[in-house]
């Protein structure tokens, strides 16, 4: 009987925390719903600069 009081608590602690992982908060939006870019976006340029600086410490030429 106690083996099975035992199973029951830890799924009920489990059932609990994976219920609160995604809860809503004081007005704060959940995260599971927010569809923002973990890191900002590059643009082209950005990246133009970066592929050529990259290039020169590899040392591959650049392209004509």
């Amino acid at each position: 009987m106690k083996f099975g009081r035992m199973i029951l608590s830890v799924t009920l602690v489990a059932a609990a925390s994976l219920l609160a992982a995604c809860s809503t908060t004081c007005g704060e939006p959940d995260v599971c719903d927010t569809g923002t870019a973990a890191y900002p976006q590059f643009t082209d340029e950005e990246v133009a600069t970066m592929t050529t600086k990259l290039d020169g410490l590899a040392g591959i030429p650049a392209p004509q």
